[in-house]
C-alpha cells in the first residue's frame, strides 16, 4: 500500500484525462493535448468529475489495509476506465 493512499488517489485520477490525451498528439496536434488548459474552467470541470473515481479508490484503499491486491485491482480498473 502506498504510504499516503490519499495524495496517491488524488494524483492518479487528476492527471489520467490529461495522460489520456498525450497518444493522440502527432495525430491531433498540440492544442487538442493542451485544450483543457484553455480555461480555468475546463480544468475544474475535469478535476471535478475525477474527484469520484479518487475518493472511491481512496475507501477501497482504507477498507483493504490487509489485501493491497484489492486496492491495486481497483486502481488498475478505474484507471483504465478513464483512459
Amino acid at each position: 500500500m502506498p504510504r499516503h493512499l490519499f495524495l496517491v488517489c488524488i494524483a492518479v485520477c487528476l492527471l489520467t484525462p490529461f495522460i489520456a490525451r498525450l497518444p493522440g498528439a502527432p495525430f491531433q496536434g498540440l492544442e487538442w493535448v493542451t485544450s483543457y488548459f484553455g480555461s480555468l474552467e475546463g480544468v475544474l470541470f475535469f478535476s471535478a468529475f475525477n474527484l469520484v473515481p479518487a475518493l472511491v479508490l481512496y475507501g477501497v484503499g482504507k477498507a483493504s489495509r490487509r489485501a493491497p491486491l484489492a486496492f491495486m485491482a481497483a486502481l488498475i480498473a478505474l484507471v483504465s476506465y478513464l483512459l
